[in-house]
């Protein structure tokens, strides 16, 4: 029998008024256009895979990354869109802090010099494919819902599978 592998992402998700916001946001549009709901999140690594017996050493990484890390501040400047499923609208986010956190995951986390997230950070607010026009539409009707957020948390989630089943590991404050 062998020691299945399964996907996990590491997250940072707002909190507080900012973070309760953003969830009526994603909801809203997740039910108005008939797509899944999710946590809002900005992704610090989107591909970390371990098996059963693998994911106590990926988490004792965490714990170590979230010891370096303090709190910080993301500052959202407005919606972007693109035509992938899990970028399709989200915030434009930018942050020193998230800057350095990308920089201090990296340590742990190799492959996120492979992955998209650092070049372009942003919190999704709805997944699926629709054209532009209605993007701008969206854009047009829901005015940026905050413009910043505190990250004080990095948060584990085991993202195998459909959206729908994605759910919270663990949660490591900093």
């Amino acid at each position: 029998m062998t020691d299945a592998r399964n996907k996990y992402s590491l997250w940072l998700v707002p909190t507080g008024k900012s973070g309760e916001s953003l969830r009526a946001l994603v909801d809203d549009l997740a039910e108005t256009y008939a797509t899944p709901k999710f946590v809002p999140h900005l992704t610090l690594v989107a591909a970390i895979y371990a098996s059963a017996s693998e994911l106590e050493a990926a988490k004792r990484k965490i714990e170590t990354l979230a010891q370096k890390g303090s709190c910080f501040t993301i500052e959202f400047t407005g919606y972007g869109y693109t035509d992938e499923e899990f970028r399709s609208l989200f915030l434009v986010a930018r942050s020193k802090g998230l800057e350095s956190m990308y920089q201090l995951a990296t340590e742990a986390f190799p492959q996120i010099s492979s992955e998209h997230f650092q070049a372009m950070p942003h919190l999704s607010v709805l997944y699926g494919s629709f054209p532009t026009n209605t993007k701008q539409e969206i854009i047009t009707a829901h005015p940026l819902p905050v413009t910043e957020c505190v990250i004080e948390s990095f948060d584990l989630f085991l993202t195998d599978g459909p959206v729908a089943s994605w759910r919270l590991e663990q949660q490591f404050s900093l």
